[in-house]
C-alpha cells in the first residue's frame, strides 16, 4: 500500500485506498483502515496553529471530497467504512483543533448525487442540510422534483448544527428555492473557527469563493447596472465604484480580466455570477 505522505492524500487518493481495501482479506482490510485512521489522527495532531493555512487545508480536503464523491461508481461496505472510519477520524481531529468548515453548494445535482451527499457525508462528520426533502430519492441518474422545507426550518437546522460545532455542508440543487443569500449570511456570522466557502461551479472547475470575500452591497433597484456605462475598470472605479466597493473588487476584476482574457463587463458579471458580489436591494431591506 502506498502510505500517505500528507494529510490531503487521504482524500486525493481515496479511490486507491478503497480499492486496496476491496482487494484484501477482511483482516488485512481492517489493518489498512486502522493504519489510515491512526495516520489521520497523528497528522492532524502535528499541525501547527496557523489559522489561515489550516482553513486552506480543510477547504481543500472538503472540496476534493465533494468532487471525488461525484465520481463514485460503486458504493459498498468499503466506501462506507472508509468514510465512516478514516474520514470521520480526520474531521473529528480537525474539529478538536477548532478547524471546521461551512461549505455552501449551489449546483445542479441528479437524484443519485444528491442522495449520495445526504447519506455519505454525515458519517464523515457533516451536518448535511438541504431544503430539498430527499428521503424518497433513488440512486438513479435522473432529476425529480422534491418537496422543499421552508427557510425557517432550514435556518433552525443550520443554527442547531453550529451550536454543536458540526461541519456544515449546505446544498441547493435547483431553482425551486433560493435561500442562498440568507445562508451566506448565516455562514458569515458563524464562529471564526469555520472556513466559509461557496461553490456554484462544475466539478472540473477549481473556482471556489470564500464567504469573507463576498462583497455585500446595498443599492437602489438596478443601480449596479451603472457599470455598463464604462469600458474599463479604472474609469468605473474612479466615477462609480469608489465609495461603494472595497478596493479588492476592482483588483479582482483586473486580475480576472488578465487571467481569462475577459472584457471589463464580462469580468464584473462573472464576479456577480459566482456571488463574489451580492447586491441587496435597499427597497427590499427597508420593508
Amino acid at each position: 500500500m502506498n502510505k500517505p505522505q500528507k494529510i490531503t492524500d487521504l482524500v486525493d487518493n481515496i479511490d486507491f485506498y478503497i480499492e486496496q481495501m476491496r482487494e484484501e482479506r477482511p483482516e488485512e482490510t481492517m489493518e489498512i483502515t486502522n493504519f489510515l485512521e491512526n495516520y489521520a489522527k497523528e497528522a492532524v495532531e502535528s499541525l501547527e496553529q496557523d489559522d489561515a493555512e489550516n482553513k486552506k487545508l480543510i477547504i481543500k480536503i472538503t472540496d476534493t471530497l465533494y468532487k471525488k464523491a461525484m465520481d463514485f461508481t460503486l458504493l459498498d461496505i468499503y466506501t462506507n467504512g472508509y468514510i465512516a472510519i478514516v474520514l470521520n477520524r480526520l474531521y473529528l481531529e480537525l474539529g478538536q483543533k477548532k478547524i471546521r468548515i461551512f461549505y455552501i453548494l449551489d449546483n445542479s445535482l441528479r437524484d443519485d448525487n444528491l442522495r449520495l451527499l445526504l447519506e455519505q457525508f454525515p458519517p464523515a462528520g457533516f451536518a448535511v442540510i438541504a431544503p430539498h426533502i430527499g428521503n424518497k430519492l433513488e440512486y438513479k441518474p435522473i432529476t425529480t422534483q422534491t418537496e422543499n422545507l421552508p427557510y425557517e426550518k432550514v435556518e433552525k437546522k443550520i443554527n442547531d448544527a453550529l451550536k454543536l460545532g458540526k461541519n456544515i455542508f449546505y446544498i441547493e440543487r435547483d431553482r425551486s428555492v433560493n435561500y442562498l443569500d440568507k445562508v451566506v449570511e448565516l455562514a458569515r456570522n458563524a464562529s471564526n473557527e469555520y472556513a466559509k466557502v461557496f461553490r456554484n461551479t462544475t466539478i472540473d472547475n477549481s473556482e471556489i469563493t470564500k464567504i469573507e470575500q463576498i462583497e455585500k452591497i446595498n443599492y437602489k433597484k438596478n443601480e449596479y447596472l451603472e457599470y455598463k456605462k464604462y469600458q474599463s475598470v479604472g474609469d468605473w472605479w474612479k466615477n462609480e465604484g469608489r465609495g461603494k466597493f472595497t478596493i479588492h473588487i476592482p483588483q479582482a476584476i483586473s486580475n480576472l480580466q488578465k487571467k481569462k482574457n475577459l472584457s471589463f463587463h464580462e469580468a464584473f458579471e462573472h464576479l456577480v455570477k459566482i456571488k463574489a458580489i451580492i447586491f441587496v436591494d435597499e427597497e427590499a431591506t427597508d420593508k
